[in-house]
């Protein structure tokens, strides 16, 4: 069960915004809708993750490694350090969360394309202080026949 997306695109975040990128990223620890999981191990004792994620968030050491562990391919660029987001393929979980928390720290013009497993289409993109997203289709006009081959050629 599950909703399979593919992803690709560009986020990136500056090395510099890494420590403070990651302690809003630990906050989400209290974000009360959590889909992956709960658990109650005793009388007024909820436990909660997200999908993929470890319940405590901490446990992750560094902003590269939480997108690591959401299911995003990602890399360190050599040239300045920058992290860069860029390529997902798995199920979905809650990863916008993610972005939204993330989205002070990304760099104005990052964009992220998605194709869901039916055909949906949505974008991801930020400003530098806010998370968008767009939803989007494949339109193809009237089909036009093609005749390039004699039936000579065939």
């Amino acid at each position: 069960m599950g909703y399979y997306v593919n992803g690709h695109g560009s986020i990136r975040i500056k090395a510099e915004n890494f420590d403070a990128c990651y302690k809003a990223l630990v906050a989400l620890n209290d974000y009360p809708h959590k889909r992956g999981g709960t658990w109650s191990p005793g009388e007024g004792q909820i436990a909660s993750w997200f999908s993929w994620m470890p319940q405590d968030l901490s446990t992750i050491p560094d902003t590269k490694s939480m997108w690591d562990e959401l299911g995003f391919e990602t890399i360190i660029d050599d040239s300045n350090g920058d992290l860069v987001i860029f390529a997902y393929d798995n199920k979905t979980g809650q990863e916008e969360i993610f972005a939204e928390a993330a989205a002070p720290f990304v760099m104005p013009g990052s964009e992220f394309y998605w194709t869901g497993e039916d055909g949906f289409m949505y974008q991801w993109s930020f400003d530098g202080v806010a998370f968008y997203v767009a939803e989007g289709y494949t339109s193809y006009g009237a089909p036009v026949p093609q005749q390039r081959l004699t039936a000579q050629q065939v």
